[in-house]
């Protein structure tokens, strides 16, 4: 992947595998992009397989999001456990219920801290957290009942496109991503590792499925989530890109 929003650019990727030492062990196949807006914006994502073992590699295109978070998430649980929350003592039992609390080191709260963890770095902004920005500063994160639903319909897809990329790189250049998508999808894949998240036993017709929403870019990318978990990234793709973005 050559950055979003780059300062720089060190380099860009070739499709020509025998430009890379790994070359005769794995096949390879390069979404290079433009992003529209006032300053056009380079991307590239790059797809590596490794027929031996069925297995396609990829960056930034697909993720696999579990319902428990990674090992090496839980050996230094302390960022999951302060998603999971803080407990204000000025609010109500009621309210105690949907506010972040300073959670006691549990599986079940670092699952918690985990869930909310991924839905904020997923959304920027999920449908189920506080807008207000006072609430925010006084009490931390602030969830409403819904966010548990959002969380379940992307993890219950064996591999998804994460909204940041949906909304902000891939819509915008839908017609290109689409044919990206369907050459790699021609690889008899059995397995996707992610640079972000799980690895996948997930196959061609797993992968593609990922992509349908640029079939259709006014419902959301991921089934079963609401339209409103990615109003944060609409207003960021509509002031970048405008309607080019939508």
């Amino acid at each position: 992947l050559i950055g979003l929003f780059p300062r720089s650019i060190t380099g860009t990727l070739s499709n020509d595998r025998q430009d890379y030492p790994w070359g005769d062990e794995l096949k390879m196949n390069v979404l290079d992009i433009s992003l529209p807006g006032s300053i056009p914006t380079p991307f590239q994502e790059a797809a590596l397989f490794h027929e031996d073992t069925k297995t396609l590699i990829v960056c930034d295109s697909v993720i696999s999001v579990r319902d428990t978070p990674p090992a090496v998430v839980a050996a230094e649980p302390r960022g999951l456990l302060s998603i999971a929350g803080k407990l204000p003592k000025d609010l109500t039992e009621e309210e105690s219920a949907s506010v972040d609390k300073m959670a006691i080191n549990t599986p079940q709260n670092r699952n918690l801290g985990w869930k909310k963890t991924a839905l904020l770095a997923l959304f920027l902004s999920p449908s189920a957290v506080s807008k207000d920005l006072g609430e925010y500063l006084e009490k931390g994160f602030v969830w409403s009942e819904g966010w548990q639903e959002t969380f379940k319909a992307v993890s219950s897809q064996k591999v998804v496109v994460s909204p940041l990329v949906s909304e902000l790189v891939f819509k915008p250049q839908r017609e290109k991503v689409k044919e990206w998508a369907a050459r790699v999808a021609q690889w008899p894949m059995r397995r996707i590792i992610g640079a972000h998240f799980s690895i996948a036993q997930a196959n061609s017709k797993d992968f593609l499925r990922a992509f349908s929403f640029l079939d259709n870019v006014a419902q959301p990318s991921i089934p079963g989530t609401k339209k409103d978990d990615f109003e944060v990234l609409s207003f960021i793709s509509k002031a970048a890109f405008g309607d080019k973005g939508q």
